[in-house]
């Protein structure tokens, strides 16, 4: 990468961050309670970094699985219907220093997946559901706009994902109806095996976290340049949170309802040449949300 790109991609973080910050909700709290907040770093040896778990039994009375593509400008966006699940992510406008197409996402390192209880106490795993779909519909500004839909627990779950005509956010709406769904949370996970895209590997791998804001305004991080496992469990609500891969972040966001709660880890295996840190996201989406006639409106953040 050269010096305008790391400059230009730096801006795009420290925009990112003013963007999050001032379109959080501006609802105070009492600045004086104490946030049920922990971060510990484990004092055992490093244990090797988690890959990817073996895909849960994929249901495919639907058919086969297909990968749908969004693409804009400034980003491609690769979509499964194993899930549901945005599976890949390139920006389109920038390579990694050793000349190769920037992903910031793979099928290979990344994995988002959603679960929940039904009322008769079953776990329903998108990733063992292959949703059906159409083609991409134009949208309202000129971007596109892909549906995916299931039959569960004698209703329906959609997603529907929406790429504007230009930029970096995604918008995502998730409904379940007529769904018997528990009334406790759903758990939305993201694993994400980060890759070295820098000349310094060590500088990279220092520069990559998770960033998290909660409802209150209140901000906070795991240590970017320990090399024991790091863990922070948050029990207030949570406006987003985002992996930051040095000069690149994967976001997520709730603009309907805040998470209700959410955890984030990190792991470095020093000996593992193809990963540089695996980061691990679970945030907890209310249920009266995604149950609500809209549905729970969220937005991916990838740039």
């Amino acid at each position: 990468m050269d010096r305008n790109q790391a400059t230009g991609l730096f801006l795009i973080s420290a925009l990112l961050l003013m963007y999050l910050f001032f379109f959080s909700p501006k609802d105070k709290v009492e600045k004086n309670k104490t946030q049920a907040t922990t971060t510990t770093a484990a004092k055992t040896a490093v244990s090797p970094a988690p890959g990817l778990a073996p895909e849960a039994k994929l249901d495919t009375a639907a058919g086969p699985v297909r990968s749908i593509e969004l693409k804009n400008p400034d980003l491609t966006l690769t979509l499964s219907t194993q899930g549901g699940r945005v599976a890949a992510v390139r920006l389109n406008n920038y390579k990694t220093f050793f000349g190769k197409p920037l992903n910031l996402l793979d099928a290979q390192s990344a994995r988002y997946n959603t679960r929940f209880r039904t009322t008769d106490g079953k776990t329903v795993d998108f990733n063992s559901l292959n949703f059906q779909t159409a083609e991409p519909v134009a949208a309202a500004d000129g971007g596109q706009q892909l549906a995916f839909t299931a039959p569960v627990g004698g209703g329906t779950v959609t997603q529907t994902y929406t790429l504007p005509k230009t930029g970096f956010e995604v918008k995502y709406n998730l409904k379940l109806s007529n769904v018997a769904v528990a009334q406790e949370p759903l758990t939305f996970s993201f694993v994400d095996n980060v890759r070295q895209t820098e000349q310094d590997l060590k500088q990279n791998r220092n520069h990559t976290t998770i960033n998290h804001y909660l409802a209150s305004d209140d901000p906070g991080s795991l240590a970017e340049t320990s090399e024991k496992p790091e863990e922070s469990k948050i029990a207030s609500p949570i406006k987003w949170a985002a992996d930051k891969h040095d000069f690149f972040v994967a976001g997520f966001i709730a603009d309907s309802q805040p998470f209700t709660s959410g955890q984030f880890n990190a792991n470095v295996n020093m000996a593992d040449s193809t990963f540089i840190k695996t980061l691990s996201t679970t945030l907890a989406l209310p249920v009266a949300d995604v149950t609500s006639a809209a549905g729970g409106q969220y937005r991916f953040f990838f740039g």
